[in-house]
């Protein structure tokens, strides 16, 4: 009992595992507090500690933590599927774009209060072919949403209107530049997209 109590008074750690969580925990109620979410970037680092990494591990051990832990990371808002929640925050900027312009031609570099709306949508694009079912129908159910930018309506329209040579050299230029900007978004968006959100 003496030597317990000595222990103690160093401040010996009787369980390891459960002192890191509760330093991981921590320092995410600090992270919360200022920036008022759970979305903890993979590298981030809050005074030195690991917390994106550590916010990850907890993702992985859902399954197998105890539920005490668990129910205070719920509590905390802690988001257990990033990219699903993504996803959901790019749509709904999207809904939010369409109410405000009456369409889903977003600007490649357009923001919606810090949300790059922009790059979601050319993701959305690039990764038809990989993109669940469901979330494919509920973009087509915008009605204004076009996977491939090059059929735009009105830029069919131009091309059509070309009736002199001029014109229709033009129409040519058009033509390459947006194939060429598709293919370039393409790619872009298809390496971005196996990193950030399908």
């Amino acid at each position: 009992l003496e030597r317990k109590q000595r222990l103690d008074d160093l401040g010996f750690v009787w369980d390891p595992l459960s002192e890191a969580w509760e330093e991981g925990f921590t320092a995410l109620k600090a992270y919360k507090k200022r920036y008022n979410d759970c979305h903890v970037p993979q590298a981030h680092k809050l005074n030195g500690y690991k917390l994106g990494t550590w916010v990850s591990n907890q993702r992985i051990a859902k399954d197998q933590m105890l539920s005490e832990h668990k129910k205070r990371l719920d509590d905390l808002g802690f988001v257990w599927d990033s990219l699903t929640e993504r996803w959901e925050a790019g749509f709904e900027a999207l809904n939010a774009y369409k109410e405000q312009h009456g369409d889903c031609r977003v600007p490649g570099k357009h923001k919606l209060n810090s949300f790059r709306l922009g790059q979601w949508v050319a993701v959305q694009r690039a990764a038809i072919d990989q993109m669940l079912p469901e979330r494919k129908q509920r973009l087509d159910d915008l009605g204004s949403f076009r996977f491939k930018i090059f059929c735009d309506p009105l830029t069919s329209q131009r091309l059509a209107s070309a009736a002199s040579h001029d014109q229709l050299s033009t129409a040519l230029d058009l033509t390459r530049h947006i194939l060429n900007s598709f293919e370039l978004m393409r790619s872009w968006g298809v390496g971005l997209a196996r990193r950030v959100l399908i």
